[in-house]
């Protein structure tokens, strides 16, 4: 079996006790290779004290775990970015990441390949000072920071969707044979789960949501680019009676603390015609409650959103997803979803669309069984055998360059 190290971003841990949509696909990665072996997984990742509470026990994986260190992160953050902005030199952004390198020197021959997840990819220049370019793998959730340099520092490009492929290429002379495209999936055992009308009703109740009213949810990170603010202000200019809209999500996912657009939101919701029930961070493992009692999901980004696995679960849970056509959604949604597109009207398009499907059941029928047929291509099975699939087709590449470098020599 290949062996591989995977580069964890910083903030999260993995497993995902506190959310984080990169650390969740790799833990099902993970997992699904431990049901079917296909490699042996080294994860570099985040420590955090609340993974005392989980049992971590794989035959296929091993954990290796790196401290965060609040203040002096803090100190080495701002260093690390006046040198980057005063003398454009990149050095590693913290503590951790020094760490990260070390273990990378150290076990120079013992992986096949180094996948690095963590985002900040003007790192991978250093990565490519202690392990070989040709075995380094970036999986890119972004369009990324590309140009030449960073370019140069691996082998393969896998990038969650064409339109951030399309981004990095733009930026750098990488070839479409040096690209491969792996979409992100869902935890589908969650959420293809049904709640029975008994949960159901209990579920209604401790929301205080009577029989007549609409539910819409907002599952997302409250920052701008999500467009919950775009999504309160179309709210209001709804013309359906009854609408009560669930918002789940945190700016900081799991993290206590509150940013001033939270704070912004929380006033939008205080004035607001439109009943909203505030939940938080709330675990995969308990979304598709939410999901099973609302008439609509709703994802409405205003930025460029690479691939948001939001919109994969909500297909997966049966419920119609009004969405828009930034990034890569369009790559994932097809028409199965309601898509608008992004114009100085889009926050009378957004009322106009959620009044029409709130009073349209037929059309928001289609749209779940449309949904579930799609969201068949975004399973954790079927992300892992993707995965796999790239695997043997950069192993095919190079054992054909291999080849082609032999019968060369021999020729001269």
């Amino acid at each position: 079996m290949k062996k591989i190290c995977i580069i964890i971003p910083y903030n999260y841990p993995v497993p995902p006790i506190l959310g984080g949509a990169v650390e969740t696909l790799v833990q099902f990665l993970v997992e699904e290779n431990e049901k079917t072996p296909f490699f042996e997984f080294t994860v570099l990742a985040t420590y955090d004290k609340k993974l005392t509470d989980i049992k971590i026990s794989y035959e296929h994986t091993r954990f290796i775990y790196y401290k965060r260190y609040k203040y002096l992160d803090a100190v080495w953050e701002f260093i690390y970015r006046a040198i980057k902005k005063v003398f454009h030199v990149y050095i590693p952004f913290s503590a951790r990441f020094v760490a990260i390198l070390k273990h990378l020197k150290k076990n120079a021959g013992e992986y096949d390949y180094v996948l690095f997840e963590s985002g900040l990819t003007y790192m991978l220049p250093l990565v490519a000072k202690v392990y070989p370019k040709e075995k380094i793998l970036n999986h890119i959730h972004w369009p990324g920071d590309g140009n030449e340099r960073i370019d140069n520092s691996f082998a393969y490009l896998i990038s969650v969707s064409q339109f951030c492929a399309n981004k990095w290429k733009s930026a750098t002379n990488r070839q479409d044979d040096a690209i491969f495209i792996l979409k992100n999936c869902c935890n589908d055992e969650a959420f293809n789960k049904k709640l029975d009308k008994e949960g159901a009703d209990k579920l209604r109740k401790e929301l205080n949501i009577g029989y007549n009213d609409h539910v819409v949810t907002f599952v997302g990170r409250i920052i701008p680019g999500k467009g919950i603010k775009e999504l309160l202000l179309a709210l209001q200019r709804t013309k359906t009676d009854n609408i009560v809209l669930i918002v789940i999500g945190k700016a900081n996912f799991g993290l206590n603390k509150t940013t001033s657009f939270e704070n912004e939101i929380i006033r939008l919701i205080e004035s607001s015609k439109v009943r909203v029930i505030k939940r938080g961070f709330v675990p995969n493992s308990e979304l598709y409650k939410y999901y099973n009692i609302s008439e609509l999901a709703i994802t409405p980004s205003i930025m460029e959103d690479p691939a948001p696995v939001a919109n994969i679960e909500v297909m997966t849970s049966g419920t119609p997803v009004i969405t828009t056509n930034r990034g890569g959604i369009r790559e994932y949604v097809g028409d199965v979803a309601l898509v608008i597109d992004i114009d100085d009207n889009f926050v009378n398009k957004l009322a106009c669309a959620i009044d029409e499907l709130l009073v349209d059941s037929e059309r928001r029928t289609e749209m779940i069984q449309r949904g579930l047929q799609t969201a068949g291509n975004y399973t954790r099975k079927h992300y892992l055998e993707s995965f796999v699939s790239i695997i043997e087709s950069i192993e095919i590449k190079e054992n054909s360059q291999y080849v082609q470098e032999i019968n060369s020599e021999r020729k001269i």
